[in-house]
């Protein structure tokens, strides 16, 4: 390529002569001598090098006619170079304008990160320009952030999130009630007596008893049986096992933070904590953190049918007020209200189930039902059907071949349906006149597993007697589709 005439009587150089390459490789040492002063910050790449030393050039084209002459300014020694407008060095020119121009953008920016390179050159080799204009395009100029100091400790990036903490709640107090000897030969044993009865004074040691561990003698087995681990228990550890899966997966995978709609498909969680947790770490609070807030993300509670008021506020307070989300997998929570003694680790009758008990000396006859009718309604969106296991109730949007058994009726409008069992059998009169005149008149029996957003935090109920289905593929796969998503998030 052959050389022209400087201007400002600077002496022309060949593009890529023997000479241009001495120049570029003696501003590259240049270059690697004030990366070692650099004191540990951000090293440039070869690539980034190269593109530094093409940032040493102010180019400017003029277009007139067929005449073009850029020039191109290096502005460490006032060199300057002149490309003739043969064919070749057109083309050439052409295809460096469109190169160079996110490359110096990229570099400018680049730059101002890393002030110790730059800053100080003035005109030296790495002097960078401060504006490059086009054809007359202004130029715009975007400051970056300054980057963090150094620090030996890791910190957190935004792919990494914190942990999902979920806790899972065994029903305790519902375990003690269904003990032998407990709440339930109390139940059978004073059945017949009428809603009038108002005076119970016999056996009412019946309506306190011990907490169990792990394992009880149910009410209905023979007192020479063994103490068994209760029949929920495998429904517990199965769903335990599916939210473990969760975790693994989402410690083996790359983390994503965007959700996707309808709650995500699940793969895109942080790493999950899990708790094993009882009714009585509820009722004490430990849900919660010293400051109130919550200590998990997610509760999953089971047979709650028993609970103290304690342990419903709490509940309560863990969605409504701290945005907490809960998964009730079976129906029939918050029935009946108990009272807990941790001197004496035991639960006492309170009001509930058609009954209510001063904790001493009397025990009568107490309606509504469910304890807390109303105030469930407003927060968890359903309530309990009272209606007879013997009962010919039907399903006939039934894809898990669920049997009646003990489900819940969705009463608030706010719940959103996330599949209706369609119950077929009219169940008006079964469900009780207490229910159609008092609490909820000509309201349509819908039996559906939903969720309801509840005050600051969400809801999720199954709606049916699920551990009845906890060896059922299809309803596992249902679970683990449509639950853990909405629940996990």
């Amino acid at each position: 390529m052959e050389s022209v005439s400087g201007v400002d009587g600077n002496r022309a150089i060949s593009l890529f002569s023997n000479e241009w390459f001495a120049n570029l490789k003696a501003d590259l040492k240049k270059l690697e001598e004030m990366e070692l002063r650099t004191e540990g910050k951000k090293t440039l790449s070869n690539g980034l090098k190269v593109a530094l030393s093409y940032n040493k050039f102010l180019a400017t084209a003029a277009l007139d006619n067929v005449i073009i002459t850029p020039k191109m300014n290096l502005t460490n020694t006032g060199r300057t170079i002149f490309l003739s407008s043969s064919p070749t060095s057109l083309a050439f020119l052409l295809i460096t304008i469109l190169l160079l121009v996110p490359v110096l953008t990229a570099t400018t920016v680049f730059a101002q990160e890393i002030p110790p390179i730059i800053s100080g050159v003035g005109g030296g080799s790495l002097g960078l320009p401060s504006a490059i204009t086009y054809s007359g395009v202004p130029t715009t100029t975007t400051a970056a952030p300054a980057l963090p100091p150094p620090s030996s400790s890791h910190a957190p990036t935004s792919t990494e999130e914190s942990p999902l903490r979920v806790a899972f709640v065994k029903p305790s107090f519902t375990y003690a009630a269904y003990s032998l000897d407990g709440f339930y030969t109390f139940y059978d044993k004073y059945s017949d007596e009428t809603d009038e009865t108002t005076n119970v004074t016999t056996d009412l040691n019946m309506l306190t008893v011990e907490v169990p561990d792990e394992t009880y003698i149910y009410y209905k087995d023979d007192p020479s049986d063994p103490p068994t681990v209760p029949v929920q228990q495998e429904y517990y550890d199965t769903l335990r096992g599916l939210v473990e899966q969760r975790s693994s997966s989402s410690q083996n995978e790359t983390v994503s933070t965007e959700d996707d709609e309808g709650g995500g498909n699940g793969d895109d969680l942080p790493p999950i904590q899990i708790a094993d947790i009882t009714d009585k770490e509820v009722h004490e609070g430990k849900i919660f953190d010293s400051a109130g807030n919550n200590s998990y993300n997610v509760l999953f509670l089971f047979h709650q049918e028993y609970v103290t008021q304690e342990e419903y506020d709490n509940l309560k307070k863990f969605v409504v007020q701290n945005g907490g989300t809960i998964v009730f997998n079976t129906a029939n929570a918050f029935t009946v209200e108990v009272k807990y003694d941790s001197a004496d680790n035991t639960v006492t009758l309170v009001r509930g189930h058609t009954w209510a008990y001063d904790g001493s000396s009397c025990a009568w006859r107490a309606y509504p039902r469910e304890r807390w009718i109303n105030e469930t309604q407003q927060w968890v969106g359903s309530n309990f059907m009272l209606d007879p296991q013997s009962d010919d109730v039907t399903f006939s949007n039934n894809p898990f071949n669920y049997e009646h058994s003990e489900e819940q009726f969705v009463t608030n409008p706010n719940a959103t349906i996330i599949h209706d069992f369609e119950v077929e059998e009219d169940t008006t009169n079964e469900l009780g006149d207490e229910r159609v005149e008092q609490y909820f008149p000509d309201l349509e029996t819908v039996v559906a597993t939903y969720e309801m957003i509840s005050g600051k935090g969400k809801v999720i109920n199954l709606g049916i007697f699920g551990h009845t289905l906890d060896d059922n593929e299809a309803f596992l796969e249902f679970y683990d589709e449509e639950i853990l998503p909405r629940a996990l998030g």
